[in-house]
């Protein structure tokens, strides 16, 4: 019979990671540091195109920029203006942070190396690793009430779990789908960045078709754009910027749009690599 700690050897060997056979791995090199080699380097155009459909445009995050700008007391076409300059900002710096992986197969990490030394490159990862810290809480977040919704409507009951949490801010079915929508990513992680290339396809095809139809649907339903286009205020109860308050509303606005995708436009080696 095995014994407790023969069955958590067994597990750790399962989930841990194989080493590498052909080079020491230490702080230098490693497998996932030194530039990619050729038959690791399976992105063409159209996976860059799923890349950024699905991280940068068509997912929920990108749904709330319109409604969480129009609060700031901007209406829907400064708003717009607002997220077409800050993602052009974002565009030239995405070139920039891509050209070390485009050219010479390098990740992140490896470009910080030689910016900041064999150490000092440590402090910009530790910023890159709180970062992600953040993106996959917030991204997190906004899938687990999807799965909410989902979960509602398959069982009413669902909502039951309605114990207030943390002074009010959630409730116990946030917390429940915060973790099983955590739990249903894990997976994931099992995968190399090289092989996501159908997973890319699959969610860019769908999302972006789900976007355009909920898109058409709703603007058929509301007959046009209506006040939302013509009078935003009536629709948020915002009262609109002016003046002074404008300028800095919009200026917030672009760095609201930039802020919110700094982790993945400082990132883009390790996809264009």
């Amino acid at each position: 019979m095995a014994t407790p700690t023969l069955l958590s050897r067994r597990l750790i060997r399962r989930i841990e990671v194989n080493r590498d056979t052909d080079t020491d791995v230490d702080i230098y090199v490693n497998k996932d540091t030194r530039p990619l080699p050729p038959s690791r380097r399976t992105y063409g155009p159209w996976e860059f195109v799923g890349l950024w459909m699905v991280t940068g445009s068509f997912n929920v995050g990108g749904w709330t920029t319109g409604s969480s700008l129009i609060s700031l007391g901007l209406n829907v076409w400064q708003s717009m203006i607002a997220i077409i300059v800050a993602h052009t900002f974002v565009g030239f710096v995405c070139i920039a942070g891509g050209h070390p992986g485009a050219k010479w197969h390098i990740g992140f990490p490896l470009w910080m190396k030689q910016n900041w030394g064999i150490w000092g490159y440590l402090f910009p990862m530790a910023i890159r690793v709180f970062l992600s810290f953040v993106w996959t809480a917030t991204n997190t977040w906004y899938g687990s009430q999807c799965l909410k919704v989902l979960l509602t409507c398959i069982w009413p009951s669902f909502l039951n779990l309605d114990t207030e949490l943390a002074d009010g801010t959630m409730r116990t079915y946030d917390l429940v789908s915060f973790v099983l929508y955590l739990l249903l990513c894990l997976p994931m992680i099992w995968f190399s960045p090289e092989n996501y290339r159908k997973p890319f396809l699959i969610a860019s095809t769908t999302v972006a078709t789900t976007v355009f139809v909920l898109l058409i649907w709703s603007t058929v339903r509301a007959e046009g754009g209506g006040a939302l286009v013509a009078d935003v205020s009536k629709v948020s109860g915002v009262k609109p910027a002016t003046g002074g308050d404008l300028g800095w509303a919009f200026v917030a606005a672009v760095t609201a749009n930039i802020g919110g995708i700094a982790t993945h436009m400082w990132s883009q080696s390790d996809y264009t690599r």
